[in-house]
């Protein structure tokens, strides 16, 4: 007897709706909603500007996290930026 396991996928975006600076925020936007509609429970986690973390179900299947990134040195160069932003949302995971 088989049974049916239904989908899941963690995406981790540095953008997301409605903080969106180029072409990746735009592909996730439109990419989440597609797999949700066929079935796949999305797990969207990106960053949050502000000094809180949410939880958010958009739309059926589609439940975006954001993360307080507001604590990352903005004065570091981008590169050191990047890598702690990366490593914290992989903690946060």
């Amino acid at each position: 007897m088989r049974t049916s396991v239904k989908s899941k996928i963690l995406m981790l975006s540095w953008e997301f709706p409605p903080y969106v600076d180029g072409g990746l925020g735009r592909h996730v936007a439109e990419l989440a909603p597609a797999l949700a509609e066929q079935g796949v429970t999305v797990h969207v986690l990106t960053p949050y500007p502000e000094p809180i973390q949410s939880s958010e179900e958009i739309s059926p299947g589609l439940i975006v996290h954001r993360a307080n990134i507001a604590a990352i040195d903005q004065h570091a160069d981008i590169y050191t930026q990047a890598t702690r932003g990366n490593k914290y949302l992989v903690e946060v995971a």
